[in-house]
């Protein structure tokens, strides 16, 4: 990959000597976007949608400015972006919403195996409370399978945050249209490495994390089409979100309760720019790197590869040390990967009782990043894997 890009994460020359292969969990900070936070608020800092001054009024300008560049980034349009504090509480909001909606209706609810606690424990909770019968699907064939007329909503991954794999989430989506099921699109992995278009997708509701895709923490998106923010409700209710009566405004205003997190909003708005305009590079970078990682750990001895193909996201065991000995041993040499169940607790289980590795990669990263964790891998298996 060409320096001028990682050069842009001030990250890496704060810390040279770090192998960072964790990107799955949380990415770097680029210089843009954390410049675009500190100009917010060392000189334009102010509340919005509560005054008239100009210093108020070119702060809501930036957060709509960014509303509008969300859009953009997934196709979609600007009242159908609701900003969030990440792809979590957008998927509890669906989740409340919908199952709240069908309760004791006889309805079922489809999600799959693959899915990160976020798009798992909300419908657990929430199919329990409201009487709808849960389907987990163990594949993609499995899930069209499950969803029938009773299907009040399919939410799946587009991307596993463990193996990588990435379903027909178009084929799955049309499905549940025909079926009459509406459909969410866990977006948090596949939003950093793939251009998203819902309308393409065909989905009801999709979200993801701004924290994943090279900008802040504490704020994501739930888009929702125009037409199915009226099946939605509210976690939170309060400044901001209701008129002079106390209702709730209608489509994103509802949503938006209190103080929005602002400078987060706008260095959001700056990573997605980046994103946008370095697409067709970083893809390039990634599918490179990504052929480059699967071949490494394909020839290594004692180690077990999750994923079948090449992919940003590469799990693995080890057959003579626990995922937390291996990465306890990777972290003391400067190589950061994710141990145990990386939140997707039933999918681990079925792999591995004592956890996985994690390699997850960034069009930031570097062959030499790679060769790092293999020469640290053949270290640990001949210091510990005997004759392998």
């Amino acid at each position: 990959m060409s320096d001028n890009l990682r050069s842009d994460f001030p990250f890496f020359s704060n810390n040279p000597a770090l192998v960072y292969l964790d990107n799955a969990a949380t990415t770097q900070k680029v210089q843009c976007v954390i410049d675009a936070m500190v100009d917010h608020m060392t000189k334009d800092n102010s509340n919005i949608g509560r005054s008239l001054y100009p210093l108020s009024s070119n702060a809501e300008k930036k957060v709509e400015d960014a509303r509008l560049t969300a859009a953009r980034f997934i196709n979609a349009s600007k009242e159908e972006i609701i900003f969030t504090k990440g792809s979590t509480e957008a998927l509890n909001i669906v989740s409340s919403s919908v199952c709240a909606e069908n309760a004791d209706k006889g309805k079922n609810v489809v999600i799959s195996v693959l899915e990160h606690s976020s798009n798992y424990a909300p419908w657990l909770r929430d199919c329990k409370k409201h009487n709808l019968i849960l389907r987990i699907a163990e594949n993609e064939d499995d899930l069209i399978s499950f969803i029938d007329e009773n299907t009040a909503i399919v939410s799946v991954t587009g991307m596993s945050n463990v193996t990588g794999f990435m379903p027909d989430i178009g084929r799955i989506c049309g499905y549940a249209k025909q079926k009459g099921a509406l459909s969410c699109i866990d977006a948090s992995q596949l939003a950093a490495h793939r251009s998203i278009d819902v309308k393409d997708i065909g989905c009801d509701y999709l979200c993801f994390s701004s924290h994943k895709l090279y900008g802040p923490e504490g704020v994501g998106v739930l888009y929702s089409k125009q037409q199915d923010m009226s099946h939605l409700v509210p976690l939170c209710l309060g400044g901001g979100a209701v008129d002079s009566s106390y209702c709730t405004k209608e489509g994103h205003p509802g949503f938006e309760a209190g103080t929005q997190n602002i400078a987060s909003i706008i260095g959001f708005e700056r990573a997605l720019k980046y994103l946008i305009r370095n697409y067709n590079h970083i893809k390039d970078t990634e599918n490179e790197l990504s052929r480059y990682l699967y071949r490494k750990m394909s020839e290594l001895k004692g180690f077990s590869l999750v994923c079948s193909e090449p992919s940003l996201i590469c799990s693995f065991t080890s057959s003579f040390l626990s995922s937390h000995d291996l990465g306890v041993l990777l972290g003391n040499k400067g190589i950061c990967v994710r141990t145990g169940s990386c939140c997707a607790h039933s999918l681990v289980r079925k792999i591995s009782e004592g956890g996985i590795c994690r390699v997850s990669l960034s069009f930031y990263n570097t062959k030499d990043d790679i060769d790092a964790l293999i020469s640290q891998l053949e270290e640990a298996q001949k210091r510990y894997g005997g004759s392998l």
